[in-house]
């Protein structure tokens, strides 16, 4: 079968298997960020309020903002404290498992 160059150049052009993914993406407004470092003094900070956390057991009420890999972005996440594993470094939240590293802010919620 010959194909005329009009046709032909169809059978070539790209496939976008997600085609309106990526402008659904920029209308919802997202917007990817940087992973801020941390100082010094904020690190000791955070580690002091998740010592705390350890030592007074689970099921504390926090809120804790973290930055996800996932999605590129911050997290605002308030729940109860599932586990904290100070040898794995993380934090299980709600269902939701933080690594020390990516903790931005971390809040006990005193009730």
């Amino acid at each position: 079968m010959k194909y005329e160059d009009d046709n032909r150049a169809k059978i070539f052009a790209p496939f976008d298997s997600l085609t309106g993914f990526f402008g659904e993406i920029n209308e919802a407004g997202i917007i990817h960020e940087e992973k801020v470092t941390l100082t010094d003094n904020r690190q000791d900070e955070l580690e002091a309020n998740l010592n705390e956390l350890y030592n007074r057991g689970h099921r504390e009420l926090v809120t804790v903002i973290y930055y996800s890999d996932t999605l590129k972005n911050y997290v605002n996440i308030t729940g109860h404290v599932d586990k904290i594993d100070p040898l794995d470094k993380t934090l299980l939240l709600s269902g939701n498992l933080i690594s020390f590293s990516n903790i931005f802010d971390i809040e006990i919620i005193n009730l």
